[in-house]
């Protein structure tokens, strides 16, 4: 397969009209890339194309600071979204926030937050 060209334009489908874009595109995965080009999983070309600045984060429950900032974002970004009126996570949610392992890491605690917020009335 030939390497690909970088144009920064699109066409829509239908269209005569050219776009241009200037896009960077943002890959997460749990899995070890370089394992996966070592066995033949991931193209070696894709994955040096994609692993550009590459992030390693930890998982959430190693990251124990970070779930007091994220609940409160989540439920700030849902209570106004839902028009709910909540100002604070009680202490007893918190601990229990801290004490959970976090198995879906921020999606988790962020679906989460957005069930605390729901309204009474749609659970």
């Amino acid at each position: 397969m030939g390497d690909a060209v970088v144009t920064r334009t699109n066409d829509r489908v239908g269209s005569k009209q050219t776009f241009r874009a200037d896009v960077r595109v943002i890959a997460a995965t749990n899995q070890n890339q370089e394992q996966r080009v070592a066995a033949s999983l991931l193209r070696q070309d894709w994955y040096y194309r994609i692993n550009v600045l590459p992030l390693s984060l930890p998982p959430l429950c190693d990251r124990q600071r970070d779930i007091p900032l994220l609940a409160d974002h989540f439920m700030e970004k849902y209570a106004k979204k839902m028009g709910e009126d909540m100002r604070r996570i009680s202490d007893s949610a918190m601990h229990r926030m801290l004490a959970y392992h976090w198995p879906g890491n921020v999606r988790g605690l962020e679906n989460c937050m957005e069930y605390a917020v729901l309204p009474s009335t749609m659970r």
